[in-house]
């Protein structure tokens, strides 16, 4: 393949991956998208309210975050929640979604986004066209409590986890 054509390959695929989630996670995120990968992320455009529920291991998190990053790639002034079990593993899921932010192919696809006022790990911005309080995406664990705050997209991931299912007090503070 001659070198133009190896460039417009390129620029096509960006092109693809700005349009649709499946080839954004092929193309940033390395990943080749299984059957089951290529339905939550069908599921994901189809409702503005879903749920994603699969075995242990087939890739809900990932799909998950990628899709955060995805939507932050054509709306820089969302606001993201994270909530998980624990803090702990909400801020790893933060800490996974600005380390896409940060990936060179990311900035490929999505050249506008740029850090903003506060890059943490559980909470950080992008550079924004509009002036708000709220960080582009805060994690906080599902027991924790996040004071004021608005959020276009929330992911809820693992906010369960094993101890609490056989805790019946857990289970009746986050009912």
């Amino acid at each position: 393949m001659s070198r133009a054509n190896e460039i417009k390959a390129e620029l096509l695929r960006r092109e693809q991956a700005r349009r649709s989630p499946d080839a954004f996670c092929e193309c940033v995120m390395g990943w080749s998208q299984a059957p089951i990968h290529k339905r939550i992320q069908a599921h994901f455009s189809a409702t503005r309210r879903g749920v994603c529920e699969a075995p242990r291991d087939h890739g809900k998190t990932g799909q998950g975050v990628a899709r955060l990053a995805w939507e932050i790639g054509h709306n820089r002034n969302l606001r993201c929640k994270i909530v998980c079990e624990s803090d702990s593993i909400a801020v790893g899921r933060a800490k996974m979604l600005r380390e896409i932010i940060e990936k060179a192919a990311y900035r490929n696809v999505f050249p506008a986004i740029k850090r903003g006022r506060s890059w943490g790990e559980g909470r950080f911005s992008v550079e924004r066209d509009i002036t708000t309080p709220d960080e582009t995406v805060q994690a906080s664990g599902v027991q924790s409590s996040i004071i004021g705050g608005r959020a276009d997209l929330i992911l809820f991931d693992d906010v369960v986890g094993p101890e609490a299912i056989r805790s019946s007090a857990y289970r009746q503070n986050t009912a």
